[in-house]
């Protein structure tokens, strides 16, 4: 589909080539990029570039390096763009030295955003040379990138001799305090830098101390971004108190950092005779409520000076209160969270009394001599437990403990598909309401009467809305995420992200995408939250765990069953109308089909349902071929039926269980005395496939990939595969990234050797000769012939019924067969 657009925008005929490429530019391809060819890719981004366009857009393409020669090609005399956006791509060090090389050159280039990409050392050492020679850059973004601190020599150098960038950005990188002080010392003969984004880039005091001594002296610094660094009181200190002197930075940022109460004591001592700066950013701290408040009188009396007025406008101090300053109603509603959370493991499932509508809950007494369960109508006796409501007395309707579960179990099910998208302002559910005009809060589209939209009763004071389309989508998003069960970590604390039932935090940013929220806002965070300082919003949540669950899925190849070629999804089908060869269901050619690349050849193709069971199958059939392993002595266990013992537990969650329940474990499980219950072991293998399919070999007992430790995290260990007692010095380690609570690893020897096994485990198993590609059957010669004629699936001609047919006993729901010559 973006190939024929694009086709048609270029050959079309009676329009300029500024009209082609604004079309282009409008078009919606970056969704559908994946169906161009390299060639039309090409000449689609060439087209942008070349045409009368003052912006250039290229960003979220995945543009590498070769696209990028063919970019940059003759860009060096290109007299229009002024603005080139080519962020969120794949660029690296050959793709930078194209752009370098055209920037020699290039005399209209006013702002670079080459950000969120894969740019090393080398790549930018190329962008260093060209900034020598180039005098018409401005801006120079270059955050998310891949080099270290042994790229400031190469910025420093050419901050020296250049005389044009006003903006640098090289926020999130590891650059470090050695590279931050080459460039700071650049600032002595550099007078045009005006922004500097050091954002999260491993500054500690001695990059804060160089930073220090160069705002005593610098005149032309109006921006500092210094946020997410390891900055204490050590190096901020001498940090703010350069801010005396310093009469020309308008903008400080020292969000998210180590500060206390000794450094704010010396900024409001520097403030009083600042007379610059207008905005400053202190969240994130861990500054007293006390000092908060003395500062801020401070602050407001050199205000009223006539003599010295200080000129701060702005002081953002959010996340530095103390937690005890929450309402109460919110604070009792978090703990109750956060118990439940720490507790079970989750938020408990809440069952209502048919009777009062109040919640059952255990009793482990019941307030009756003998009773019966209103569900399986059993006679109990009064030591055994029940579950009724807080008055059961009254109500009488008791449920026993097998019941409980069963209904309990019902509705986890049906939560796990139940999903609810709530207003956040007034935490109303949307629903879909009359139509009317709106803007979708989501895509920013405007919608007029046509399109319902989805919001809250209050819309005209929460103005929440969105339109059907982006509704469907987060919902779905939303269902995935809930059928998959991973939990998105935090990057602090490693824990598991939540949505909090409130905002522990006044206002906030999202740690993300940087943007600013109130309290109304949805808020997700961990268990520490508090502690960890780290939260996401609503869309970054949403986005960081459909990756986390695309990354954890495994490419799985379906075969076409004619040419035994992979089978991809199309856009839209050669055949004006088709059925599927799986359930014979009849489609048109706008909808989905997959099928091979000679589809039309073949006539072989599958709805996207089909083709998702087809998946699963093979993903089954894979999994069977993973063991995993006894925790104990390694061997590879499987399903004991019946159980050796009476009553056992499962070594992994610690349930405990009966004989009829399935059990799981190794040959010897006797004397290893190590088992696993079926959801365990089902949870293990999934884990153990997902490493081997990546290339990675498992922990024997946590089933996490195994990583390489150098150096070893004990000072005496040994290997559990060849039982060698060895030394941590100079020695490497193999184990998974919780090694030192698993207590399990390898030798290098023992690694390789296992890592040769994991790779044998998902090899495919050589197909039976003469055997049907639909259900794997041995083929024989049927008689009579099911079908008055026929064809042959190996050389497509045509029979009757009188000539020989070989197929499986089910060929006539398979329909698969050969002839005697293909037989």
């Amino acid at each position: 589909m973006a190939f024929q657009l694009l086709h048609w925008c270029l050959t079309r005929r009676g329009e300029t080539a500024k009209e082609r490429a604004e079309r282009l530019m409008n078009a919606e391809l970056e969704n559908d990029s994946e169906f161009l060819n390299e060639e039309a890719n090409q000449i689609f981004l060439r087209m942008k570039l070349q045409a009368d366009c003052k912006v250039g857009l290229l960003h979220h393409y995945k543009i590498g390096d070769e696209a990028m020669g063919d970019i940059f090609k003759h860009f060096g005399k290109n007299t229009i763009v002024v603005q080139l956006n080519l962020s969120h791509n794949i660029i690296s060090d050959d793709g930078a030295g194209h752009c370098a090389e055209a920037m020699k050159t290039n005399s209209t280039l006013q702002s670079l955003d080459l950000s969120y990409n894969n740019i090393g050392n080398l790549g930018l050492r190329h962008l260093s040379d060209s900034l020598k020679i180039n005098t018409t850059l401005t801006t120079l973004q270059l955050s998310k990138n891949d080099f270290d601190d042994e790229a400031g020599g190469y910025l420093a150098e050419a901050l020296m001799e250049n005389r044009s960038i006003s903006t640098l950005c090289i926020g999130d990188t590891g650059i470090g305090d050695v590279c931050v002080d080459k460039i700071v010392r650049a600032l002595e003969d550099n007078k045009s830098i005006t922004r500097l984004d050091f954002y999260n880039t491993k500054i500690s005091d001695t990059g804060a101390k160089c930073i220090a001594a160069a705002l005593s002296n610098n005149k032309s610094l109006e921006t500092l971004n210094l946020s997410k660094n390891h900055i204490t009181d050590e190096g901020g200190i001498p940090l703010v108190t350069a801010l005396a002197t310093n009469e020309h930075l308008k903008s400080l940022e020292l969000y998210n950092n180590r500060l206390s109460e000794k450094t704010m004591t010396a900024l409001a001592d520097a403030l009083a005779s600042n007379t610059s700066l207008t905005q400053l950013n202190l969240g994130g701290n861990t500054i007293p409520k006390h000092c908060l408040e003395a500062f801020n009188s401070k602050v407001a009396a050199y205000k009223k000076r006539e003599v010295c007025t200080s000129g701060l406008k702005y002081v953002n101090t959010y996340q530095c209160i103390d937690w005890g300053s929450l309402d109460k109603g919110a604070e009792e509603k978090f703990q109750r969270w956060l118990a439940a959370m720490k507790d079970k493991g989750g938020l408990p499932v809440e069952i209502p009394c048919k009777v009062c509508s109040k919640t059952l809950k255990k009793h482990k007494k019941s307030p009756w001599p003998a009773w019966n369960c209103q569900a399986c109508t059993e006679q109990f006796t009064q030591t055994e437990p029940c579950y009724g409501c807080p008055t059961p007395m009254e109500c009488k309707v008791p449920l026993c403990v097998p019941c409980y579960d069963k209904h309990a179990d019902a509705v986890k099910k049906e939560f796990a598909e139940h999903v609810e998208i709530t207003c956040p302002h007034c935490a109303k559910l949307l629903t879909q309401r009359e139509a009317q005009p709106y803007t979708c809060v989501l895509c920013a589209l405007e919608y007029s009467d046509s399109e319902p939209p989805y919001c809250c009763e209050t819309i005209a004071d929460c103005k929440y809305a969105m339109c059907p389309q982006c509704y469907k989508g987060r919902e779905e998003k939303l269902r995935e995420i809930k059928r998959s069960g991973s939990e998105l970590p935090c990057k602090k604390c490693k824990e598991g992200i939540h949505r909090l039932p409130t905002t522990p935090f006044g206002t906030w940013d999202c740690d993300a995408c940087n943007k600013h929220f109130t309290k109304a806002d949805p808020c997700f965070g961990c268990i520490s939250v508090r502690e960890c300082d780290y939260c996401l919003c609503d869309v970054c949540w949403i986005e960081g765990s459909i990756k986390l669950i695309e990354s954890k899925k495994v490419a799985i190849t379906v075969p076409c069953s004619k040419c035994n070629t992979k089978m991809a999804k199309y856009p839209t089908t050669p055949f004006p109308a088709w059925g599927c060869d799986m359930c014979g269901e009849p489609y048109t050619q706008n909808d989905s089909v997959y099928g091979c690349k000679t589809m039309e050849q073949c006539d072989y193709c599958f709805c996207a349902k089909c083709f998702a069971k087809a998946e699963d199958k093979i993903k089954d059939d894979l999994k069977a071929q993973v063991p995993v392993p006894c925790g104990k002595c390694g061997k590879a266990t499987s399903k004991h039926d019946p159980t050796p013992f009476e009553m056992w537990g499962c070594d992994r969650c610690g349930q405990e269980k009966g004989q009829k329940d399935v059990c799981y474990g190794c040959p010897t499980m006797a004397k290893c005395d190590y088992c696993m219950c079926e959801a365990c072991y089902q949870a293990a293998n999934e884990k153990m496939f997902v490493a081997i399919s990546k290339g990675s070999t498992p922990c024997y007992r946590c089933c996490m990939p195994m990583v390489k430790h150098s150096p070893a995290p004990f000072p005496q260990w040994g290997c559990d595969g060849c039982c060698t007692m060895y030394e941590a010095q100079g020695l490497t380690l193999y184990g998974c990234t919780t090694v030192a609570e698993c207590d399990f690893c390898f030798c290098e020897t023992c690694y390789e050797k296992a890592k040769k096994r994991s790779a044998q485990m998902l090899r495919p198993k050589p197909k039976m000769p003469n055997a049907c590609r639909k259900c794997a059957t041995p083929l024989a010669q049927i008689k009579p012939c099911p079908f008055p004629a026929w064809g042959c699936d190996g050389c497509g001609k045509n029979f009757n019924a009188e000539h020989a047919i070989f197929g499986c006993p089910t060929v006539a729901q398979c329909d698969f067969c050969f002839c005697e010559q293909c037989f």
